[in-house]
């Protein structure tokens, strides 16, 4: 049965550690691995009525590593190799500040945040923050998101909604627990 989603649902994903492999300092596009689940777990959100976006910390900016278009050239990297699979992300946001600088656009702080709910319409009730790190679901929390960590090299949060070591069976859990309207009436999925 075909479902319509309510309002403007958003999935969005930390990049580092959740698409991508984790790599410190990533500033190349070498070293830039796409998840093996990632493909099957992003059209099963899209398949379902999600719009995605990606807000991600690039300290890497800031600590003089690269530069704001050597990340840009990456995350058009990660873009282009997703829209192959008619995957299209919404939006992507970067922090390119260090932890040092103590702004607002980094997470756990949730200045991205509110730039992506202000400038893309998405609804604190009706989001999900996928992501690899505490700072994650902590950033997903201060929101008002609900919080799904992906665990295979972190600690799980307690502020995680729910967490599992395989992206695909995070989006999997996303999708089952959003609510769905329904001719007829609300339900969940």
């Amino acid at each position: 049965m075909k479902f319509i989603l309510k309002h403007n649902p958003y999935v969005v994903l930390d990049r580092d550690g959740t698409l991508i492999d984790l790599v410190d300092h990533l500033s190349n596009l070498n070293q830039v691995r796409i998840k093996g689940d990632a493909v099957k777990s992003l059209i099963n959100l899209l398949d379902s009525g999600f719009k995605l976006g990606v807000i991600s910390n690039q300290s890497v900016i800031g600590r003089g590593l690269a530069t704001s278009d050597q990340v840009e050239k990456i995350n058009m990297y990660i873009s282009n190799y997703f829209s192959d699979f008619k995957i299209n992300f919404e939006f992507f946001l970067i922090c390119p500040h260090t932890p040092k600088d103590k702004c607002d656009c980094r997470k756990p702080k949730e200045g991205l945040g509110l730039v992506a709910m202000e400038k893309y319409g998405l609804s604190s009730g009706e989001c999900y923050y996928i992501g690899d790190k505490c700072s994650d679901m902590e950033f997903a929390h201060n929101l008002g998101w609900k919080g799904v960590q992906i665990t295979s090299d972190s600690v799980p949060s307690e502020l995680a909604h729910y967490h599992n070591t395989s992206l695909f069976e995070a989006s999997k859990w996303v999708v089952s627990n959003y609510e769905v309207i329904y001719p007829g009436g609300t339900h969940k999925k």
